[in-house]
């Protein structure tokens, strides 16, 4: 069209079309042809002029093409697919579409082409992202077996048994879950539990720890970028974490975590179930099954404006708490047999548990739950001398009453030698001998290192100091 003026909606049709890379003819009724785009003009070495004085008939009867798929839509009323060959021998592949009024008779006929040769480049690189995902997948899937922790899992409190059973008929909803429960609980297990009891069983599960991740990499990490996207991007683009998911489960634990500004876009992708890469403006639609995990509290985070609502709402259709290991003394006990024997494979020990260590072990709160606990097996299998791992060991275990007893000790204790019973004037004096005496002893008997360390002028610490030994 040049500089000149688009006066109407048609003509920027079809300056539109003209940019089609393929051929695109349209006759009407009668076989007269109404659009013939620039490709397909310049291919077949027609003006636009000549193309409008022509039939779709002609470019047959003149050798242009050897035959013409919108012929066969016009004549049959049918959709055409065919291979033809021009006159200057390029190969096409062609499709014809005929345009029918509600009565069934003929409005116009269409036809679309393309050159054979970039159909095929095409057709091999829409090949090549097909195998680049499904070797993507194949990965995935082998890392998830090779590094399998989820194959075993101890279940012997009632509680549990019960959770998982009711989690095993809920399995199969695609309706988005959140688990709620304490750091250490085994959400990530019970995330893998839904997946293997799933409709998505066979492909591919993905966990992502929301907290992990680096704010400002998070978004190019979740939706994927285009190439030359930003300074340092990969010259080819990269998949996002949504893409290499599609069809499967995608776990994000420590949602809670997520910026608000991410929120955002997650709600959209579970809302449309389309991605679009950073740096394109072309939806991907996904089909993905969210699990979602947290140890927070998300509805007072929604209270506080540090959670979206809507957000919340869309992951919490089926919530699920995970109790910690201290309300569940038999999967307490069954865990801990269990993580001696795999440390006892991998360490070479013969190490069992005696009655008084798990009496303890039923004692202490477990702030880290599982986590914890397998921690300190590790700790005490590795450091332990004998066939039996003692309670001697235990440097790092604290049963609440022993907890309880150490804080008023040492709430007492940090005054010693004070009698309370007596007026405050005599306590001051005798937390005063004893502060200097503690300052004397760290400084080796040194009256002007003590000195300084009291904050005092050293004539000031001789005065107090024979004082004091006048009154022993």
């Amino acid at each position: 069209m040049g500089a000149k003026e688009l006066n109407s909606d048609f003509e920027k049709l079809k300056m539109g079309l003209d940019c089609f890379h393929g051929n695109i003819v349209i006759a009407d009724n009668d076989g007269r042809i109404i659009f013939l785009n620039e490709y397909a003009r310049n291919l077949y070495n027609l003006t636009n002029e000549e193309a409008h004085t022509m039939k779709i008939h002609d470019l047959v009867d003149r050798g242009i093409i050897d035959r013409s798929v919108c012929v066969e839509a016009f004549e049959t009323k049918e959709t055409a697919i065919g291979c033809l060959k021009t006159a200057t021998g390029v190969d096409l592949d062609s499709v014809g579409f005929p345009v029918l009024n509600e009565k069934g008779d003929l409005l116009v006929a269409a036809a679309y082409s393309y050159d054979g040769q970039f159909m095929k480049v095409l057709m091999e690189q829409i090949e090549n992202e097909k195998k680049k995902n499904r070797h993507i997948k194949r990965t995935l899937k082998y890392l998830q077996g090779a590094n399998n922790k989820y194959k075993s899992f101890i279940i012997a409190d009632e509680k549990m048994k019960n959770l998982y059973h009711d989690v095993k008929k809920i399995a199969r909803a695609e309706s988005n879950i959140l688990i709620y429960g304490e750091s250490g609980t085994g959400k990530d297990v019970m995330a893998n539990y839904i997946h293997q009891n799933s409709n998505r069983q066979n492909e591919v599960f993905i966990p992502i720890n929301c907290g992990a991740i680096p704010s400002e990499l998070m978004e190019a990490e979740f939706f994927g970028y285009e190439k030359g996207a930003f300074t340092g991007a990969n010259k080819e683009g990269k998949a996002g974490i949504f893409e290499m998911v599609d069809k499967g489960t995608l776990f994000l634990d420590e949602i809670g975590e997520l910026p608000l500004s991410l929120q955002a876009k997650l709600l959209r992708v579970l809302e449309s179930g389309e991605v679009k890469r950073i740096g394109s403006s072309k939806p991907i639609f996904i089909d993905v099954k969210i699990i979602a995990a947290t140890n927070k509290n998300l509805k007072s985070m929604v209270e506080k404006k540090l959670f979206r609502e809507d957000l919340y709402y869309r992951l919490n259709v089926i919530p699920i708490m995970i109790p910690p290991l201290r309300q569940r003394p038999k999967d307490l006990i069954e865990l801990a047999k269990y993580f001696v024997d795999e440390f006892n494979k991998k360490y070479e020990c013969e190490l069992v548990l005696n009655s008084d260590l798990i009496s303890r072990f039923k004692s202490y709160r477990w702030p880290g739950n599982i986590r914890e606990l397998k921690n300190e097996i590790e700790r005490m299998v590795i450091s332990s001398q004998t066939n039996s791992i003692f309670i001697s060991g235990l440097n790092t275990i604290e049963t609440e009453q022993e907890e309880k007893t150490r804080e008023k000790a040492e709430r007492i204790d940090y005054l010693p030698g004070i009698n309370y019973k007596g007026e405050l004037k005599d306590a001051v004096r005798v937390f005063e001998k004893n502060f200097i005496k503690a300052a004397l002893a760290e400084c080796d008997g040194k009256v002007a290192m003590a000195a300084n360390r009291l904050g005092i002028h050293r004539s000031v610490l001789y005065k107090k100091i024979e004082q004091y030994k006048s009154e022993e």
